[in-house]
């Protein structure tokens, strides 16, 4: 199983917007690092729903529908939607941490990061049981 890179609105934009201040960084990481095919890149729904909504009005519907495709087309970027199950353990965690300055887009990101660590390391553990025996 490859690594995971989880990506926001930010660096979508900053992909598609030769006047964001991060375009060239952006560039060159996708350059360098997401088409090596050595991580798998994740995005939730809700950031499609945010980058799409961004694109369209920061550049145009055109550039918005042509994103939209190009990721659809995508065999990089995996698009996980957000369940129920997932949607409430964000809420949770977005009221326990009321001091923070996130968007609410972003916590279901952090749920399915929270999920992945622990599944791995639940197998990490049943093979080191494993190899005692």
């Amino acid at each position: 199983m490859l690594p995971r890179i989880f990506i926001d609105t930010s660096a979508f934009l900053a992909l598609e917007d030769e006047s964001d201040q991060y375009h060239e960084e952006a560039l060159q990481f996708r350059e360098q690092v997401l088409r090596k095919n050595r991580y798998e890149v994740i995005a939730t729904s809700y950031i499609m729903d945010e980058t799409l909504t961004l694109i369209r009005f920061r550049l145009s519907i055109k550039a918005s529908i042509d994103f939209s495709k190009k990721i659809r087309k995508s065999k990089v970027v995996k698009i996980v939607h957000v369940s129920r199950e997932m949607e409430e353990k964000a809420r949770d965690i977005f009221e326990r941490y009321d001091d923070k300055d996130f968007s609410f887009t972003v916590y279901p990101h952090h749920v399915k990061a929270c999920e992945d660590i622990h599944k791995a390391e639940k197998k990490a553990e049943a093979e080191k049981k494993a190899k005692k025996k």
